[in-house]
């Protein structure tokens, strides 16, 4: 499908928004700004951000152990670093594995944080994070 993608701009237009779509219905049980459709609890939170690792994690995986290059339209790109295809593909199954981990591990430990600002009590209750405070609450830990 990528292939052919890349061969067609508008299929390729198409795929874009098609993983735009994936991601918000994603983060929707994370992120529901609709209380007819509310998030989940911060436990259900925390437990479905980090089943979200498991599938990102295997890609990467299957990526990382590939024995040949997957993606062949990149054998043809320029080289700006001078690393090979496969190389480039290891370093990107790294990148996605790594980073994309310690992002949801960041994610689940503000959801946790929350948590305990609103107290185990409220954890049957639909959790609705405000995340426009996440940066002040990162800021306020890193200064002390």
């Amino acid at each position: 499908v990528y292939t052919v993608a890349m061969a067609n701009h508008s299929l390729h237009i198409v795929q874009h928004l098609m993983f735009m779509v994936a991601a918000v219905l994603m983060w929707w049980p994370v992120l529901s700004p609709l209380p007819e459709l509310p998030r989940l609890s911060y436990p259900g939170q925390m437990l479905y951000l980090f089943l979200m690792t498991i599938p990102m994690s295997l890609v990467a995986i299957c990526i990382g152990y590939a024995t040949s290059l997957l993606y062949p339209a990149y054998a043809a790109a320029p080289r700006l670093w001078g690393i090979t295809p496969m190389q480039d593909q290891l370093i990107g199954a790294l990148i996605m594995w790594i980073p994309g981990g310690l992002f949801f591990f960041a994610i689940i430990s503000v959801v946790f944080y929350r948590w305990q600002q609103h107290g185990a009590e409220d954890s049957s209750a639909s959790a609705q994070v405000d995340w426009r405070g996440v940066g002040a609450v990162v800021g306020e830990q890193s200064l002390g």
